[in-house]
């Protein structure tokens, strides 16, 4: 199975926000602009996914859309509870085996994200490998039960999507 870990574009700081809810942070018009180009860089390199899981939370939410709107896949974006801040990683190795889907977009929070590419890399928990707002890893997830390691198959950040939609 391969996987895609996308964490949000850039958010209103929380400081910008103290008459909203966490929940409702949005992008920022720097982070729609990230996301829409993180979109285009995915669909230079040929990414298809059959699924964009993405957080409930308002500004996963416009990532996943954007990012499935720059794909030509608008009617993709699936939300899912099990995203949101604070899901521990067996909670999301469980439902991704309930739930599989062979190339999956999954658009969602740090330092979730970075807890779940440490652990499926390295069997490391609460490692949290740093994942930028926007970054993209690309993980190839064994489909046995074996003892056989996950390998990332790409890390694509903002930066480098810039240089390759150019």
């Amino acid at each position: 199975m391969k996987i895609y870990l996308m964490r949000h574009s850039l958010a209103q700081p929380v400081t910008e926000t103290a008459m909203l809810d966490d929940e409702e942070r949005t992008l920022t018009p720097d982070g729609e602009a990230r996301a829409h180009l993180m979109g285009r860089a995915l669909r230079t390199l040929g990414f298809k996914p059959q699924t964009i899981w993405c957080s409930p939370l308002t500004r996963a939410q416009q990532t996943a859309r954007i990012v499935a709107l720059e794909l030509g896949e608008p009617f993709l974006v699936d939300i899912k509870p099990i995203l949101k801040p604070g899901m521990s990683v067996g909670v999301f190795l469980d439902f991704l085996r309930e739930n599989p889907s062979p190339i999956l977009l999954a658009v969602g929070h740090q330092p979730d994200l970075g807890d779940i590419v440490s652990f499926l890399l390295w069997d490391l928990v609460g490692a949290r490998f740093p994942v930028q707002e926007g970054t993209v890893i690309g993980l190839d997830i064994p489909e046995t039960e074996s003892r056989q390691k996950t390998r990332m198959e790409f890390l694509l950040s903002p930066e480098m999507a810039e240089r390759i939609t150019k």
